[in-house]
């Protein structure tokens, strides 16, 4: 899936304004989907649609990352559950035992892959809104979203 946002050239990439003392920031997002033939009707087949990856970068204004969603079942990595990588996150020294060879030594939080099950771009929506302080481009963004997640349900994505 290709998003091309209205005015900006990147495929992919959104550039977001934000309100209240927030930064702008960029939600840089991919999907990838598989199709499988499940029926014939006349000459047509049915196809059924499922996810297959996906990725939703949010980024301040220099691409630096901020957060990141992924999900990549198939891959070099061997984290295979949808996760979360909280890259702006430092590194923090963990308290350790007396004597320990590890005192002092640095846990890179940005690194580690955070479980998190299923997430939909209504949540990153949602996110970027609640959280990130982003404009919504219509009053009802709540009403929409709610209506898309109840509508995914009656379809069993």
């Amino acid at each position: 899936m290709t998003v091309y946002a209205a005015g900006q050239d990147e495929p992919s990439q959104l550039r977001l304004r934000t309100h209240g003392g927030h930064g702008d920031v960029i939600l840089r997002l991919a999907h990838e989907f598989t199709t499988q033939r499940i029926s014939r009707v006349h000459t047509r087949g049915l196809y059924e649609v499922s996810n297959s990856f996906y990725l939703y970068e949010i980024l301040d204004l220099e691409e630096n990352e901020i957060v990141v969603y992924h999900w990549h079942p198939i891959g070099a990595s061997p984290i295979t559950t949808p996760h979360l990588h909280v890259s702006a996150a430092g590194a923090i020294v963990l308290k350790q035992r007396a004597g320990s060879r590890l005192a002092g030594r640095k846990t890179q939080l940005g690194r580690f892959h955070l479980p998190t099950g299923d997430i939909q771009l209504e949540d990153i929506v949602e996110l970027l809104i609640r959280e990130f302080a982003v404009e919504p481009l219509r009053p009802d963004w709540a009403t929409v979203l709610h209506e898309n997640r109840r509508e995914a349900r009656r379809e069993g994505t």
